[in-house]
């Protein structure tokens, strides 16, 4: 049964459409979108290292076992792991009338480690706008897998135990380990299950903001964009090149490199 009433052009697949978009003009055009789109967090592009557990809530329950079956799929094809069936749930799409109150609420019953980000990360979550909103909770570990934990002696501030002695620098990286993609129920009338789906994939798991500006390269992340006739079906392939970028080489590195290489991937996504 469903959760509220959906119109049934929500369960059916979209017609062809023809996505067309610009190119940004140049190399340091592209640089600044990539730069906008996905932002570091102390200085490395969050990723998720634990196996992804998603699950959808909203919908009825055959549309919601539809959408779960299609993150899974498209995170596997993406490099990401994907826990096994029955697994503990740790990213979750909801369909919900008010997105924002959804995700305020869930958060505020989190452990703490999940619903303690930073102040800006919060609010940016009061101030944006729009039918949809992702929150994503990073843990700080070590390069070997270690979690930071808060250190009273130092003020609360996190801290990292190395196992071995080094007088190498410890490598961090930002690990995400719990997603939420929340949507308005009435957004969602007229979008297919692999658009729905599709979208809280790259907005969960590659933490992207939606593409936006004079030029802009095509993402499923703009299917809520007001004064678009035309949007894509799926996932496209600038999202598939970012995802299997971001996902590609370790999970340490720099943000500064990981941006210079998503780049030069961007620019060899042809026009769609």
């Amino acid at each position: 049964m469903s959760i509220f009433a959906i119109p049934a052009d929500v369960h059916a697949q979209a017609k062809d459409i023809v996505v067309t978009g610009r190119r940004p003009p140049n190399h340091e055009a592209t640089r600044t979108m990539v730069q906008q789109m996905i932002r570091p967090v102390d200085g490395k592009f969050p990723r998720w290292q634990i196996p992804v557990c998603p699950v959808a809530s909203g919908l009825s329950e055959e549309a919601n076992a539809t959408l779960v079956l299609r993150m899974r799929q498209v995170a596997k094809n993406s490099g990401i792991k994907v826990a096994a069936p029955r697994c503990s749930a740790n990213f979750i799409l909801a369909f919900t009338p008010n997105s924002l109150a959804y995700i305020k609420a869930l958060v505020s019953r989190l452990p703490s480690a999940y619903n303690d980000p930073k102040q800006s990360q919060k609010r940016a979550l009061l101030a944006s706008k729009g039918p949809a909103r992702v929150w994503v909770s990073t843990v700080m570990h070590s390069e070997d897998g270690i979690a930071a934990i808060p250190d009273a002696k130092f003020n609360g501030a996190a801290t990292i135990k190395v196992r071995r002695d080094t007088n190498i620098p410890v490598q961090t990286r930002q690990d995400i380990e719990f997603g939420i993609v929340a949507i308005d129920s009435s957004a969602a009338i007229g979008k297919s299950l692999n658009q729905l789906a599709d979208y809280a994939i790259m907005r969960g798991l590659s933490t992207m903001a939606s593409a936006q500006g004079p030029y802009y390269a095509n993402s499923i992340t703009t299917i809520f964009d007001e004064g678009r006739n035309e949007m894509p079906r799926e996932l496209t392939t600038f999202d598939v090149s970012v995802l299997r970028t971001l996902y590609r080489g370790a999970a340490n590195t720099p943000a500064s490199s990981k941006v210079a290489e998503l780049v030069r991937e961007v620019e060899k996504v042809p026009n769609e």
